[in-house]
């Protein structure tokens, strides 16, 4: 499932996931989720909040694929993935959501590649989402150019300069 058939050196390593959901039992049941319909054990990050995904967005990437709650603090999952459009990243989001509006329907319709699934969903739900995106994407440009619009960013939606770490490593 995981693999790119088009390409020899995608299929040899693992694929990447970053996982953003506030609640534990959550990011693990997703992780297994994933982990199980894979023909080999993807690689998964967690964070729980919008300021932690565009920090690892930038920092610890490039991801294969980003499955993120609508409703995370400090920036909501459809503003990650509008701001990482607008840098430049084309990785693709998997966006899981309770209650979706037309605002959300229509900013995953502009932004491929993207998906919305609806909260509760199930299992094939998602992994159908995530099989499809990943068949379909394209490798991101290097993360020089959209790394410094996302530290931007981040700095804003935190209110306030970030951590010294972090600093140090938008730079």
């Amino acid at each position: 499932m995981w693999s790119r058939e088009d390409s020899a050196k995608t299929a040899e390593r693992r694929v990447s996931v970053l996982i953003a959901d506030p609640s534990p039992p959550m990011r693990s049941w997703l992780a297994t989720t994933l982990s199980l319909s894979a023909s080999g054990r993807p690689a998964c990050s967690f964070v729980d909040d919008g300021v932690d995904l565009l920090y690892h967005l930038a920092e610890k990437g490039p991801f294969d694929l980003v499955v993120a709650q609508v409703a995370l603090a400090g920036i909501d999952g459809g503003q990650v993935l509008a701001m990482a459009r607008t840098a430049g990243l084309n990785t693709p989001f998997v966006l899981v959501s309770a209650v979706a509006d037309d605002r959300l329907r229509s900013l995953i319709a502009r932004t491929e590649p993207a998906a919305l699934v609806d909260d509760p969903f199930d299992a094939p739900a998602l992994v159908s989402a995530a099989k499809r995106l990943l068949a379909a994407a394209q490798p991101s440009p290097g993360r020089v150019a959209w790394r410094r619009a996302i530290a931007k960013w981040t700095t804003r939606a935190a209110g306030a300069a970030p951590p010294a770490a972090r600093a140090r490593a938008f730079r």
